[in-house]
């Protein structure tokens, strides 16, 4: 285990950390679309890179009351996409015709392949649309809480059943992971104990997320054999001397990706109709939605020496996250304190031009 500040030698973990295998990355081109990203991916990452998952970030521009040209973001998947496993479409909030006229010009104009979006709200007659011509679409429901749009859920999967699998845009709430059979997630859920001292760590023998905070002796021992299963010491989120930044990362991580595992004992496997092989299960990215990247990097290390496979997404500017997370999982896992991981090259790249 990472070292205390009152110990003089680094401690062993008291079990190896579980296997979590490969990592993903989710970013966002509203977010990205000034950065030079293959750099960025050469200085966080090691060949071969991680796949990554890249979003319009239309919803983020909706909200700031700005519109994205269609031209702009067809050329940045082009110059990218060899480093994409997947792009959606540039999707119109409310507008289901112009998205799909953005669907039709991305892959006739560019001769590209995004991933179709259909939104809450949105006449059914689009889902269909959109099933009788993919089989991997994508659901969004960001701006709607989810005991709004569970109904809505179920509509879809019934429409879906044996003829395309989903990923869910921005679904922060477990249960409609727990419910429902989904190919692929995102969610920035994960972040809230780095960000507000809320830590969430999955239970998996009762297959639902608790929640500690920082500090608080009680809170957090109450949770001490699922912390200890991740590999942690639990005192090290008690005694908020103790306790550093890159361990909540790797924590909160943790979590999810275990979470990963619980969905895809659950659903089983999931696989796209019509295309060879399968995939064991639901992929869960891991969403960063803060202004950098650092914590996202303190976590990127340590999940290549682990096991299923994440997508740590990242909505903001910089890769600075992952390569805290690089840093500091390497630390974690060389008996170092992930708490002294060098941020400078992340300090370096923060707040790039909007």
């Amino acid at each position: 285990m990472p070292p205390s500040t009152a110990a003089p030698n680094p401690v062993a973990p008291a079990q190896p950390p579980p296997r979590v295998g490969m990592f993903r990355i989710l970013i966002s081109y509203w977010y990205y679309k000034h950065l030079d990203l293959e750099a960025l991916m050469a200085r966080v990452f090691q060949r071969p890179y991680p796949p990554m998952f890249a979003d319009s970030g239309a919803f983020s521009a909706m909200t700031q009351g700005v519109s994205i040209a269609l031209g702009d973001y067809a050329q940045w998947l082009l110059t990218y996409k060899h480093l994409f496993q997947v792009y959606s479409n540039l999707d119109v909030i409310r507008h289901p015709l112009l998205t799909w006229n953005n669907q039709e010009r991305l892959e006739g104009d560019y001769g590209l392949t995004p991933l179709p979006v259909f939104h809450v709200a949105t006449p059914w007659t689009w889902l269909e649309h959109y099933l009788d011509r993919y089989r991997y679409v994508a659901l969004g429901v960001a701006g709607h809480p989810y005991r709004t749009y569970m109904g809505w859920l179920v509509r879809c999967f019934q429409a879906a059943q044996g003829r395309a699998v989903y990923h869910g845009f921005g679904i922060t709430a477990w249960e409609p992971w727990r419910q429902f059979p989904w190919f692929s997630v995102d969610s920035s859920s994960w972040g809230q104990g780095f960000r507000y001292g809320q830590v969430p760590v999955f239970l998996p023998h009762r297959g639902k997320f608790g929640k500690f905070g920082v500090g608080k002796r009680r809170e957090v021992y109450q949770y001490a054999p699922a912390i200890r299963e991740l590999g942690f010491d639990p005192e090290d989120f008690a005694d908020r001397a103790r306790n550093r930044r890159g361990l909540l990362c790797a924590l909160a991580a943790m979590s999810y990706m275990q979470a990963e595992v619980y969905l895809r004992k659950r659903h089983g496997p999931i696989t796209i109709p019509g295309s060879p092989g399968a995939d064991e299960g639901v992929t869960l990215y891991l969403a960063e939605a803060s202004s950098d990247m650092r914590d996202t990097a303190s976590v990127a290390a340590y999940l290549q020496h682990t096991g299923p496979q994440v997508y740590l997404a990242d909505g903001a500017q910089g890769m600075d996250n992952v390569h805290l997370a690089r840093q500091g999982v390497r630390a974690w896992l060389d008996g170092a304190d992930p708490g002294t991981a060098d941020l400078k090259r992340g300090k370096e790249r923060r707040h790039a031009p909007a």
